[in-house]
Parts: C-alpha cells; structure tokens; sequence
C-alpha cells in the first residue's frame, strides 16, 4: 500500500508540474511548439542580438517572466526563437557521409589500380552527395521564428487548482 501511494504521489508531482507551458504559436495555424520547465530553448533577445541556448528552470504565469538559472526574461524581450528539423538534420548527414565514402571509395580504388575509378562521373556522384549534405544542413536545418506579426509566444497554466 506504502508502494503504491508513493508512486501515485511520485506520478501526481511529475503531472502537476508539467503543466505549464511556454507555447509559440503562429497565427492561423493550430499546431503549436511547446516547451516546459526544465527544457533548452534557443532564443535571441531584444537587447542582446545573438542567439543564446538556455535550459527553463521555471515559468511564471502571473508575471509573464521565463526564469532561467541567470536570470529571466519577460516575454515582451523575446525577439526570435530558433527551432531545428532532426529529419533534415539526419538527411544532411546521410548524403555528407554518402559523398565522403563515395569519394574515398574512390581514392583507394585508383591507388590500388591507377586509372580505373577516378574519373569525372565518380567526382560530380561524390561531390554532389557532399554539396547536397552541406546545403541542408547550411539552409534547412535550424528554422528561425521572428516575433512579431506571424508568430507569438504565450505562457499557459493547466494545472487544477
């Protein structure tokens, strides 16, 4: 019985706090990005114009502020949120690592037997495997979410109370 009560509470601790959220939202779309406490958000500042990771220690309704371990910011001072693609992220680096063994395939082909591998179909398959890797991870990877008219953030609280 001690077990159980101890999981429900340990259940019931974990729910209640998971229950407010920092939600970027663009404008006449329903789906929505939400980040909780204890999540990195990487996020660009009126003030400071470079982009900064920081992990959100806690999310303060009433005060519209988003507190991390060195400070905190009001949602009025976000300027862009940078969000990132991990199917383009993992596309990148299957068509980089596709081009680099394709090339060294290569190399080692044409040392070992001289004039047979490396010809001008081998290097455009190989660099174009590289190029493609390169650009989209370069351009496509990282999405930047500007603050403004299109998007806005808002923090909710679920919770029962």
């Amino acid at each position: 019985m001690k077990i159980f009560l101890s999981i429900l509470f340990l259940f019931l601790t974990l729910a209640g706090s998971a229950q407010r959220y920092l939600q970027l939202e663009t404008i006449n779309d329903p789906l929505t990005l939400k980040y909780v406490e204890n999540q990195k958000i990487t996020y660009m500042s009126k003030t400071l114009p470079e982009w900064q990771t920081r992990k959100i220690e806690k999310l303060m309704i009433a005060d519209s502020l988003v507190l991390f371990y060195d400070g905190y910011m009001r949602l009025s001072d976000f300027d862009a949120i940078q969000t990132k693609r991990p199917a383009v992220g993992a596309a990148s680096i299957t068509f980089g690592t596709f081009g680099a063994g394709w090339l060294a395939f290569a190399v080692v082909d044409e040392l070992y037997q001289p004039g047979r591998q490396l010809n001008t179909q081998t290097l455009v398959i190989g660099g174009a495997g590289l190029l493609l890797g390169y650009t989209l991870n370069k351009f496509f990877y990282k999405r930047t979410h500007k603050i403004g008219s299109r998007y806005r953030l808002r923090l909710i609280d679920l919770s029962i109370r």
